[in-house]
């Protein structure tokens, strides 16, 4: 007899004269298999449709290079709630991301004695990938390390984007970049000359050819001091908007608000 046949006389005799563990015992030794895929792409399918019905919007995305990450998470979250509790956003639907998990230095010195190098490649993957996908809004780190990333034309020019009052308020507290360097950045191809430029001092626009306004001065921030409790005097913290970002707006104010916070 083929075994197809004696499968079928199994089946049918199961039927009609098995009893109910018979007939699970059955089912489960020939089509087990098929019922735990079949269970699997069910909770696969039920759970991507209750991540996309409960996902939350994304409405600001911030990373802090080199903050002490390991520092008050819990003070964090009141920083995002509070914010948005003011701009009346509804935090049920929305969140605010502040990533306080990479690491970059643009100082190949500090690479020698330390395995930074890593860490920085890493940081300047994400950051590359997601400034130019315009998922980014804005990046904090000590003024040293984000004037790397401003002549990589990372950071939109502030007056673009911001308001005629938040020019009066934070000029005081721009810090620039020349455009002339990076126009001869862009133009020049041997990759060997570029790496010799050296940058003007970015708190003295009066010695560029093209000043351009791209990063501010918040060491004086609440959420700076916890997070960044090591900064020093000479390097403050500065942020910079990034270029193709959706969340201008309300990046900026943002900016108002953690200036603006009574310690």
């Amino acid at each position: 007899m083929a075994v197809m046949d004696e499968f079928k006389a199994e089946r049918e005799y199961l039927k009609k004269h098995g009893t109910r563990q018979e007939k699970l015992a059955y089912f489960w030794d020939y089509y087990k298999w098929h019922t735990i895929i079949g269970v699997i792409a069910v909770i696969i399918v039920i759970s991507s449709v209750y991540n996309a019905l409960t996902a939350k919007d994304v409405v600001l995305n911030g990373i802090l290079l080199n903050s002490s990450s390991s520092l008050e998470d819990e003070k964090k979250e009141i920083f995002i709630s509070e914010f948005l509790t003011q701009q009346q956003i509804d935090t049920k639907k929305n969140e605010i991301i502040l990533n306080t998990s990479l690491y970059y230095t643009s100082d190949s010195e500090k690479n020698e004695n330390y395995s930074t190098g890593e860490l920085t490649y890493t940081a300047s993957q994400i950051l590359m990938v997601q400034v130019a996908a315009g998922e980014l809004d804005f990046i904090t780190a000590e003024r040293s390390t984000l004037v790397s990333l401003a002549y990589a034309e990372y950071f939109a020019d502030l007056t673009t984007i911001l308001s005629e009052e938040q020019i009066a308020a934070y000029q005081p507290y721009f810090y620039y970049i020349d455009q002339a360097v990076v126009d001869k950045m862009n133009e020049d191809t041997d990759l060997d000359s570029t790496e010799k430029i050296t940058f003007p001092a970015s708190d003295h626009p009066e010695t560029m050819e093209k000043p351009i306004p791209v990063m501010i001065d918040i060491s004086k921030c609440e959420m700076t001091n916890i997070f960044y409790p090591y900064m020093k005097e000479a390097d403050p913290i500065v942020v910079g908007f990034t270029v193709n970002s959706e969340h201008t707006e309300l990046a900026t104010k943002f900016l108002d608000y953690l200036i603006n916070k009574p310690n």
